[in-house]
């Protein structure tokens, strides 16, 4: 083992990060959308995070939610408004 393996004082004393409890998921708009239930407006190249959806439990139901949403929009409208860009934690931006 060499020296650069070894743990430092700062390593040891650093304490683990919780993971995090709540994710949003965040659109880059493609074309000018509007939410059916709040009526806010999305126009294209503009980010943002979903405004009437919850923060998810976790990534994956975020990310579940997201595929659900953009096929929901390809359905009514024969395209997709937005592009996914991920979902982060809660507080957190892309």
């Amino acid at each position: 083992m060499s020296g650069l393996d070894l743990l430092t004082e700062r390593d040891l004393s650093t304490a683990p990060t919780e993971p995090a409890k709540r994710w949003k998921n965040w659109w880059r708009g493609i074309s000018y959308n509007r939410c059916e239930r709040c009526s806010h407006q999305g126009r294209p190249g503009q980010i943002y995070t979903d405004c009437c959806d919850p923060a998810w439990p976790s990534r994956d139901v975020a990310e579940s939610n997201a595929e659900r949403q953009i096929a929901y929009q390809i359905e009514s409208s024969g395209r997709a408004l937005e592009e996914f860009i991920g979902a982060y934690p809660e507080g957190e931006r892309p």
